[in-house]
């Protein structure tokens, strides 16, 4: 079973990663959970080759990523790579890894059913590395919701992901619906075992405590939050440092409920 993580991207310095580490190490003093915080950052193959591209403001530059992730064995550090063209796959993600520095601990996909071959390629090289497929909007949509095809999928990828991610929201803070949810979760559980499962999908200080249901026959399953943890769910204003603690301690709360009850 893979250590599961409370999910915070877009953490726009190491600053604010630190604080928020801060944050869980008194949640965790409380009653111990097994949660890490994801520090998530985000990356895309336009901003990696400085091509035009709306996110350009919000996204860090690939020459800041490195002083985000902070040395701290809490930290799930995670480089969050956007890239739903699959282009030049491979070479791209050696290429963003480089740029997530010493303390990088996770590469996580944001792209449609990745050549299984290519993420091999970029194993064999970062072994040390975890890795997370984002099952998205567009993911699902190609497999046309089925879950035959998802367990095909997921059958697929035998040992390519460490994790994966169910995510229709990808970013924009758009509510997910819980019950569909619980059967992707309980799904995966079910075919893949070994895999750490995380969800998102309008996760915020106001909205976590929708996982209850999830999380109380899956309490190592990980989540994360970002459109609704930016002001006004605005994904161009830089992350609330008070809404992302309040996530995260509501978070917390969630988890140790569940752990304590195993």
């Amino acid at each position: 079973m893979k250590i599961p993580y409370i999910g915070i991207t877009d953490v726009p310095s190491g600053k604010e990663a630190r604080y928020l580490l801060k944050v869980l190490r008194e949640e965790k003093t409380v009653g111990n959970f097994p949660h890490q915080l994801m520090v998530g950052a985000m990356m895309s193959y336009k901003t990696l080759h400085g091509l035009p591209t709306k996110w350009a403001r919000i996204f860090p530059a690939y020459q800041d990523l490195a002083d985000i992730f902070v040395d701290d064995p809490l930290a799930f550090n995670t480089l969050h790579y956007a890239d739903y063209e699959g282009i030049d796959v491979a070479a791209s993600l050696l290429d963003a890894i480089h740029w997530g520095g010493k303390n990088l601990r996770a590469l996580q996909l944001d792209m449609v059913w990745p050549k299984a071959s290519a993420i091999a390629e970029v194993r064999l090289q970062h072994p040390k590395l975890k890795y997370i497929l984002q099952i998205n909007k567009k993911s699902l949509d190609e497999i046309k919701n089925d879950m035959n095809k998802l367990v095909g999928e997921l059958h697929r990828y035998q040992n390519t992901f460490d994790y994966v991610l169910f995510d229709c929201s990808m970013g924009e803070g758009k509510p997910m619906n819980v019950s569909d949810m619980y059967h992707f979760v309980s799904t995966a559980r079910r075919y893949r075992p070994e895999l750490g499962i995380a969800i998102a999908g309008g996760l915020g200080p106001n909205t976590v405590s929708i996982l209850a249901p999830i999380i109380g026959d899956f309490p190592n399953t990980s989540w994360d939050a970002q459109g609704q943890i930016h002001p006004n769910n605005d994904p161009n204003i830089p992350i609330s440092s008070r809404l992302a603690e309040e996530y995260l301690r509501k978070s917390a709360l969630l988890a140790r409920r569940y752990h304590r009850k195993r």
